[in-house]
């Protein structure tokens, strides 16, 4: 059995933007896409090689340090195979230096071949292998769909006249994808570097969410746990919370079909997030559970004291089995048994949870704050509406300033 502590570790200076203008996040490479389900598209392919490796999709990131690459193919396959895969990196944005792909479809500075990368800065293909860690690769030498790398910003060349050059000065890259495996399979695009936007304020995770088995209101909301695999029937993978002024709302994706509202699942909320106070688990002290289709009452140190009001927690989908999930939880919950009848069982801005399914064979815990606006602590001269976004802010970053005015201008202008 394991136990996961979760960390919310929310980063407000997230951008996603046009495809021109990239798209700033830090990307962990372990071969969990988590933190890719925000990042757009920047290239698609269709099936044009069932007999090799054929490229589907492709998403780019990037940060101050590296750039990644999240690539799925239609069909499972290696894509890091050794001397079938060919990733040229235009790496200046120039066609006319570097190894010429193809003829002239890429001025080529860095390659990507099996788990090493190497300078073609000079125009030759491989002229020296680049620094050990200059690419990660996960998962690596396997067959699957889906893949996730990442390419050290700063890089140098290994040899003259490049030694200790940067092979990717540039804000504009070329990517040119090959698989040469007695069939072939080809995508080329580009891409520009994004810069980390500033923080408007503290970030906030205050939306109303739909609990209707459609989960695109989730989108942009931060995972509060991203957890590994633990091989058990109920086998948490992401976990997200938002709330809004009278629900709290929690999505889950597992690992695997799962139905996680059964008798062997339960969902611990520590109302006041005190563990001396409620039913004890692992490190909570639970005022209430959640198990099956209902709520219980465990504020008096007991395990279900009394099922709580209809209505208190709402999920789907429910009774079927599925990778994805959602329900929501009353924010005004109130006990049903003496001595707290009528008491509230939410008690604290922050409240803690512990989620343990297949009878604790995966327990994940985390804690959660609240938040009562969009934009908590913006100064608003004109007033707010009612989510608590300044009236005026028209580019949603919680600041009104010359960026709106901007904004308004082109409204009637045009760009």
């Amino acid at each position: 059995m394991g136990k996961k502590i979760g960390l919310m570790s929310l980063v407000c200076c997230w951008a996603t933007t046009s495809a021109w203008a990239g798209t700033y996040a830090n990307i962990t490479i372990d071969g969990i896409f988590a933190d890719w389900v925000d990042v757009p598209l920047v290239a698609t392919d269709p099936v044009d090689n069932p007999t090799g490796v054929d490229f589907a999709d492709f998403k780019v990131a990037n940060d101050d340090n590296y750039v990644y690459v999240h690539m799925t193919l239609h069909a499972a396959a290696d894509p890091f195979a050794g001397g079938t895969d060919h990733y040229f990196i235009d790496g200046d944005g120039m066609l006319a230096t570097g190894f010429q792909v193809f003829g002239g479809s890429l001025g080529s500075e860095i390659l990507l071949q099996g788990p090493a990368a190497y300078q073609e800065a000079n125009g030759g293909f491989n002229e020296g292998t680049l620094a050990p860690g200059t690419v990660i690769q996960s998962p690596f030498g396997v067959s699957a769909t889906e893949f996730e790398f990442r390419i050290d910003r700063q890089v140098v060349g290994v040899t003259a006249p490049f030694l200790g050059l940067s092979l990717m000065p540039s804000n504009n890259i070329e990517f040119l994808f090959w698989q040469n495996n007695g069939t072939q399979d080809t995508v080329q695009f580009s891409y520009t570097m994004a810069s980390e936007p500033p923080c408007p304020g503290p970030p906030t995770t205050f939306r109303t969410i739909t609990i209707d088995g459609d989960f695109a209101d989730w989108t942009n909301i931060p995972a509060v746990v991203v957890d590994g695999t633990d091989a058990s029937a109920v086998d948490f993978d992401v976990i997200r919370v938002a709330n809004d002024a009278n629900k709290l709302y929690v999505y889950m994706r597992f690992f695997g079909l799962t139905d996680p509202w059964t008798s062997t699942t339960n969902y611990f909320f520590d109302g006041d997030n005190n563990i001396a106070t409620g039913f004890p688990t692992f490190s909570v002290g639970s005022e209430f559970l959640i198990q099956g289709a209902n709520g219980f009452q465990e504020a008096n140190g007991g395990f279900n004291e009394g099922t709580l009001a209809p209505g208190t927690v709402l999920q789907s989908p429910f009774g079927t089995v599925s990778t994805e999930f959602e329900f929501s939880v009353d924010r005004n919950v109130l006990g049903v048994a003496a001595p707290f009848n009528g008491v509230p069982l939410i008690t604290s801005n922050t409240i803690r949870m512990s989620f343990q399914g297949d009878n604790g064979n995966d327990v994940v815990e985390f804690d959660y704050t609240f938040f009562d606006s969009v934009c908590p602590g913006a100064v608003a001269p004109a007033g707010v509406d009612g989510e608590g976004r300044p009236l005026g802010d028209l580019n949603g970053d919680c600041v009104v300033d010359l960026a709106d005015f901007k904004m308004f201008q082109q409204n009637f202008t045009g760009p």
